[in-house]
């Protein structure tokens, strides 16, 4: 939109005669009509008074102001990113005035991606959502850069309630898109290996993790550095090898209590260690190393219902079923009943009574089709071999079939790194 245009819109949107705002700016009103048909040059008087008048003093007009308003929106992202919530908050309103009233599309569609990740980041999802809705469902047209940004915060909504296939798609949009446009960085590349980790891709999530640390050491920024050592360990586990893996975490537990660092850092540590050692069936030191994870958290946080959703399938695979159920139902009181953690234990829990109609209608009905749908393999593969087994033993062969089928075909999914997710599972 040309300066006259944008002009001439404001002043009707503010319910002013041309009149009106020549009285208001001290101009005449041949000079308003000139200079809203694009006839007349303008001036920087008449800009600045225009502005008063509307009530807008800092928005954006000439082609070197949008410019300018730009570069404080990236500050504005900046700030959110480095956490400091209070000034991004302080900033907001004045932002939001100039970008809707600057009559650029462009820098709305802006604003309205770098708020949709300050609403992420204050943890306000459903206003977070209501932004990403928009932009995805309203006509736009977005720029390479703006595209790539609404890519990664679909990515962000789908991962926060852990719909790992879909989040991974949207990442690897955006990782494709900003590979072009020089874009890329460490955070997206830690969000596609934490969805490849989840999915099960141990090689195709190390690769990411070791682009996302040498990203971190490139910018001397080594705060995320055992975190994300830690998955690497627990894929490099998956990998076969057990011993590099632990070595690894145990490192990083050496050096995060040398700098004194937040205890549930810790905790997290020593549960990866417990998960390694029950996946290589070490039940002892699983519990042993699942307890030590336990003293490092909160009792009322959503990690310490981690910790128990972990101790229950430890203590249910070591046939201690009673202590194994009642860790289970306490760990379901820290989920929400959408959450895919939730529907985790509740397969769980109906994987126990297997002879019971009611639990096999909510495994095959519920379950499965869910689980797949969130793209948790790893999940369903364990499970997929329960079923086999208790089908085998009713002798319905065609049913224990169709279960080690589907282990078979998320195996090969998972060990060939196909990312497509194929609608016939």
């Amino acid at each position: 939109m040309t300066l006259s245009n944008k002009i001439s819109s404001i002043r009707r949107k503010k319910g002013l005669s041309q009149t009106e705002l020549a009285q208001a700016v001290n101009f005449s009103q041949s000079y308003i009509n000139r200079v809203e048909q694009g006839n007349r040059t303008i001036s920087e008087e008449f800009l600045n008074a225009f502005r008063q008048v509307v009530d807008l003093p800092n928005v954006p007009l000439t082609d070197n102001e949008v410019e300018l308003f730009k570069a404080r929106l990236r500050s504005w992202k900046d700030i959110i990113n480095y956490g400091d919530y209070d000034k991004a908050r302080e900033l907001k309103p004045g932002l939001a005035q100039s970008a809707k009233w600057s009559q650029e599309p462009e820098l709305q569609i802006y604003f309205d991606l770098y708020d949709a990740s300050f609403y992420h980041a204050t943890r306000d999802m459903d206003k977070r959502n209501e932004i990403i809705a928009s932009l995805s469902t309203n006509p736009h047209t977005f720029n390479g850069e703006q595209q790539y940004l609404r890519l990664r915060l679909v990515g962000i909504r789908e991962l926060s309630v852990w719909k790992y296939r879909t989040a991974l798609t949207s990442f690897l949009e955006a990782e494709k898109l900003g590979e072009s446009l020089g874009l890329n960085d460490e955070g997206l590349y830690y969000n596609i290996a934490y969805c490849f980790t989840d999915m099960g891709y141990a090689y195709l999530a190390n690769e990411f993790f070791e682009k996302s640390l040498q990203m971190l050491h490139s910018k001397a920024n080594y705060s995320y550095d055992n975190q994300i050592r830690s998955f690497i360990a627990w894929n490099i586990s998956q990998l076969g090898k057990t011993d590099e893996a632990l070595a690894i975490l145990e490192g990083c537990i050496r050096e995060e209590k040398s700098k004194a660092t937040s205890i549930s850092n810790i905790g997290a540590f020593y549960k990866s260690i417990a998960r390694i050692h029950h996946r290589i069936g070490n039940f002892a030191e699983a519990i042993e190393n699942v307890d030590e994870a336990a003293s490092h958290f909160e009792p009322t946080s959503k990690s310490y219902g981690y910790n128990l959703y972990y101790k229950a399938i430890i203590l249910i695979e070591n046939n201690k079923m009673n202590e194994g159920m009642d860790c289970l139902n306490e760990s379901l009181g820290f989920f929400d009943d959408a959450s895919l953690e939730h529907l985790k234990l509740s397969m769980l829990r109906h994987s126990t009574s297997l002879n019971k109609p009611s639990s096999l209608k909510f495994i095959e009905s519920t379950a499965i089709p869910k689980l797949l749908d969130h793209g948790a393999y790893q999940e369903l593969i364990m499970h997929c071999d329960k079923i086999r087994v208790h089908y085998e033993a009713k002798n319905m062969y065609k049913k224990a079939y169709e279960y080690s089928h589907l282990s078979q075909k998320l195996t090969t999914i998972i060990h060939k790194g196909v990312i497509t997710y194929e609608k016939d599972l």
